[in-house]
């Protein structure tokens, strides 16, 4: 009896450790839930379930963002104006307080479960020994404490602000609603350069924050001794499904893109062209689809590792039976022992092609395609606005009648 109690104090991490996995598999564990800036969660947790919380925190980032903006603009009179310069006809801000600010915190109703699930797929599908779930575990509660970290929260909106400082103080503020003749702020501009400006910064950091806390994940998670297969016809040696976490960052990455696309919105409405962008879209582009493609370079050397093995045990074995088969069906037919069959050499060197094809980062094109997809969607509209209005009645009409 007496040595019962060490011996349950010994299995009980390792047994808190399968209940944490386990919740996690069960889709219960939603580690990646909430991120900074993390006053707002903080604040509204309190107010209901999972959705309607969201929904509130979208709202209220809408109203302290863009709202007042409106109020403020339209109380001087500059709400519109027929040049241009007036705040509803400013795409630029429509796009990054309206629209933008509103997606990237309802971005989190898409990306955690696609996260979750992913990670739970480590468990699931048997990637991960029982003897390796504490340190899995571990990599877990570190992520949801980072994400839930205040001193990242107070940092990022430091930094939102600092930046805002130095972006404005260089190249200052346009004659438009935002500034008066004499270059000084309106009220709109002050609250622009206090409230909005910084609340967006903040807000896309948040995003960066949580892909840099993914990519640290899988890195936690690459260091476990995975069961990988270098046969599995993903050609990621199984880690295929990893890379679908690109399809839960598409709706941040259209965030993003939206933000390109009013400041491309607003130099068509002064008479430019959007093709004389081009150099921007490419930057904004490789940049967003980089900063949610690089976490998965974790892996990277796991599976060089994994195709090398790969590679020297199947190559070896269809190096031998190549060399039987040809003796038997193309030489003198002078084996001994049975001739290799043709359906077994052909499975075999099908298999070793899947060892050669594979992939040391577990990206496959069409995740990619989308994230891009999602990046340029919001340039759709900005291609329109070249097309004369009473063009495009004309074709819509000739579609209709």
């Amino acid at each position: 009896m007496p040595l019962a109690q060490p011996q349950a104090r010994a299995t009980a991490p390792l047994q808190n450790a399968r209940a944490h996995a386990d919740a996690i598999a069960a889709g219960t564990f939603g580690f990646f839930d909430y991120g900074p800036p993390l006053t707002l969660s903080a604040t509204l947790r309190p107010l209901g379930p999972g959705q309607l919380r969201l929904l509130r925190r979208v709202a209220i980032v809408v109203a302290i963002g863009w709202l007042p903006l409106l109020l403020l603009a339209t109380l001087e009179g500059n709400a519109w104006h027929a040049a241009g310069s007036g705040f509803l006809n400013d795409y630029a801000v429509q796009a990054r307080s309206l629209v933008a600010a509103g997606l990237l915190v309802l971005g989190e109703a898409t990306c955690a479960p696609w996260l979750t699930a992913i990670a739970s797929q480590f468990v699931t599908a048997g990637f991960i020994a029982g003897g390796d779930r504490p340190a899995f575990t571990r990599a877990v509660d570190a992520t949801r404490q980072a994400l839930r970290s205040r001193r990242a929260a107070i940092a990022i909106v430091l930094i939102a602000y600092a930046a805002t400082i130095a972006i404005f103080a260089t190249v200052g503020l346009p004659q438009t609603w935002l500034a008066h003749a004499n270059g000084s702020p309106t009220l709109a501009g002050w609250w622009h350069l206090q409230v909005s400006a910084p609340l967006l910064l903040a807000l896309l950091l948040g995003w960066v924050w949580r892909a840099w806390l993914w990519g640290r994940f899988l890195m936690r998670i690459a260091r476990i001794e995975l069961k990988l297969s270098p046969t599995h016809p993903d050609r990621v040696a199984g880690l295929g499904f990893v890379g679908h976490s690109l399809r839960g960052f598409a709706l941040p990455a259209f965030a993003m893109g939206s933000i390109v696309a009013g400041a491309i919105a607003n130099a068509v409405q002064r008479g430019g062209s959007p093709f004389a962008h081009g150099v921007l879209i490419t930057v904004a582009l490789a940049t967003i689809v980089l900063l949610f493609t690089a976490p998965l370079l974790a892996f990277s050397h796991r599976l060089l590792r994994t195709w090398h093995r790969g590679v020297a045990s199947y190559g070896a074995t269809a190096a031998e039976l190549g060399r039987k088969f040809e003796r038997a069906w193309v030489g003198n037919h002078a084996e001994t022992h049975p001739p290799p069959d043709p359906s077994t050499t052909a499975d075999l060197n099908a298999v070793v092609a899947n060892v050669y094809a594979m992939r040391i980062v577990p990206v496959d094109l069409l995740s990619l395609a989308a994230l891009a997809a999602a990046v340029l969607t919001p340039l759709l509209p900005v291609l329109l606005m070249t097309i004369p209005v009473d063009q495009l009645l004309a074709d819509v009409k000739g579609l209709l009648f």
